[in-house]
């Protein structure tokens, strides 16, 4: 409880994308869970089977809502998603397949926002519709997606949190998902868009106790609209892909090894945003040790290897060291901590390196089995989308509350505040604004969100969600500055 009520006192209010995100790579598509239980809260090795047949019979989160795009570079942004969500009921399975096999959905969105551009001047409203199919298969069966790989464009390495721990209550593990997105502005048609990502892994568990594991994440996407390109009517469409080999070895009861090695790439279709194109190469050893069934610590490296394609001047290498637990310290109240120290080294000397400290604290408190508290808290060093700036120091902190009002009613509440301090290249003692004017401060921004959402089911496949989100950028250099207010409702049909 102490952990949660810290969470309250730094940012008085719930979750943003980040808690989202982290939620999708738990595998549920809620307003706000950065820091389920069932991503990388507890390490699942000596209880798997229990804690996926307990996933398996839980009723369905909170709907999310339907964000019109992604945050700069990727970053999941407001974090929709258009996956279906369990139903607590049975099923014979589609095409006789089994229950849980196959999964088709469809999810229909429709949003307003009064700041579509986020600038501070010349505010533009208007209108988004999105049309959303997808479909996702696992085998064995499951009723709720087992994971989503949520990447994070300016995390060297394509991801921001600790990757979660796959399961080993099945001998082998095999899930596929693929949805599209295609998205209508009112104010522009020359911005609609069909999006789409792929996702697939494959996880074969050895009696031993070795695992191998291979999957891959490609996503064809939005980034924020913003004043910080060179044109915020550009489409912003973006594509990246990350490909991961895993070796997991439970040693012993108690002593678990696992190594990762991976490749990041990202792409836009639009050569205004060329110089942000990157591949990261990434090596991460783990090293566990399970004190208990609730509470494993671990130490660990990770070494990263990031190449611009044109950009060559941002080129680096980092190796970080870190430690943490995972501690599910009641039925009610798990976390995971991590904290590391990261050296970030550039290829040319020109540019001046960063050495520092890293952190990530996930949480959850459920209060009831109709509620629950999310929390997360942050700092890493990210590449930047700014000319002139070489990286970003990023620090934030989010909450979220979830609430079943009803059977049939639920009610999802998530704020977020986050810190950019941007680091300028040496020998410069200004940045190039958008509008070609030179500014002389340091740039630093503090961001703030807060959203709700109540959510309908109407029957076991369909359900509907409205909302509202509040967005506000404050910037040391004025024309960074924006607020938003934007109102979404979607509907949302599944088997």
């Amino acid at each position: 409880m102490g952990i949660l009520l810290a969470l309250c006192q730094v940012i008085g209010g719930v979750d943003d994308h980040r808690l989202l995100a982290a939620e999708e790579a738990a595998g549920a598509a809620t307003v706000n869970a950065a820091a389920s239980t069932t991503s990388a809260l507890s390490d699942p090795m000596a209880r798997q089977a229990a804690m996926e047949a307990a996933r398996e019979a839980e009723q369905a989160p909170v709907p999310r809502d339907t964000a019109r795009n992604n945050d700069v570079m990727g970053r999941p942004g407001n974090g929709e998603s258009l996956l279906p969500e369990s139903s607590p009921h049975d099923d014979e399975g589609l095409f006789g397949m089994g229950p849980g096999v196959i999964h088709p959905y469809v999810t229909i969105g429709v949003e307003y926002t009064d700041n579509l551009y986020n600038l501070d001047k010349n505010r533009v409203s208007g209108f988004t519709t999105s049309f959303s199919p997808g479909i996702w298969l696992s085998l064995p069966g499951k009723k709720q997606v087992p994971v989503t790989l949520v990447t994070n464009n300016p995390s060297n390495g394509g991801y921001q949190y600790e990757m979660p721990n796959f399961g080993r209550a099945d001998r082998l593990q095999l899930f596929l998902l693929g949805d599209l997105d295609y998205r209508m502005y009112s104010d522009n048609s020359g911005l609609n868009a069909w999006l789409y990502r792929l996702q697939g892994l494959a996880r074969y568990n050895f009696p031993s106790g070795l695992s191998l594991q291979i999957l891959d994440a490609y996503t064809r996407n939005q980034d924020r609209f913003d004043i910080g390109y060179q044109d915020s009517r550009l489409n912003h469409i973006f594509n990246s892909n990350s490909v991961m080999g895993t070796v997991d070895w439970q040693i012993t009861e108690k002593f678990q090894a696992k190594a990762d090695v991976s490749l990041f790439s990202l792409w836009y279709d639009e050569r205004e945003f060329a110089g942000m194109e990157r591949d990261d190469w990434a090596f991460d050893l783990h090293l566990y040790y399970h004190f208990s069934e609730k509470t494993a610590f671990f130490i660990g490296y990770k070494y990263i290897d990031t190449q611009y394609n044109t950009n060559t001047l941002y080129d680096s290498t980092s190796n970080e060291y870190y430690a943490g637990v995972a501690w599910d310290a009641t039925d009610k109240l798990s976390f995971l901590f991590r904290i590391g120290l990261r050296d970030k080294t550039y290829d040319r000397s020109q540019l001046s390196d960063w050495t520092g400290m890293t952190f990530e604290l996930q949480s959850t408190l459920r209060l009831t089995e109709k509620s629950k508290f999310t929390g997360s808290i942050y700092r890493n060093n990210e590449e930047s989308d700014m000319y002139l700036a070489q990286d970003v120091i990023r620090t934030g902190a989010s909450l979220g509350y979830e609430l079943a009002l009803t059977d049939k009613i639920s009610l999802g509440i998530n704020g977020l505040y986050e810190y950019s301090d941007y680091r300028r290249l040496p020998g410069y003692n200004y940045y190039i604004n958008p509008d070609g004017s030179l500014a002389y401060d340091n740039r630093r921004d503090e961001r703030y969100a807060i959203g709700w959402q109540v959510n309908y089911l109407f029957t076991d496949w369909l359900r509907a969600g409205l909302g509202y989100r509040y967005e506000e950028r404050n910037s040391t250099i004025g024309i960074y500055d924006y607020y938003s207010n934007t109102i979404f409702a979607r509907i949302q049909a599944s088997l």
